[in-house]
């Protein structure tokens, strides 16, 4: 983290392949809730933030 990163280049498959990926993920979740996976008795948060920076 804070580390410079050198420029790459992604290409539409590398972009599709990216959005596919994200899309089984929330697919996977968008189950876990309809599946009631989570404790509802106990109170909790959680927070994940990923962010893909450009310039």
């Amino acid at each position: 983290m804070g580390e410079e990163v050198g420029p790459r280049v992604f290409s539409r498959e590398d972009r599709t392949r990216y959005r596919e990926k994200v899309k089984a993920c929330l697919d996977v979740f968008a189950r876990m809730l309809s599946d009631a996976r989570f404790e509802g008795d106990r109170r909790s948060f959680g927070l994940e933030i990923e962010l893909n920076l450009t310039d």
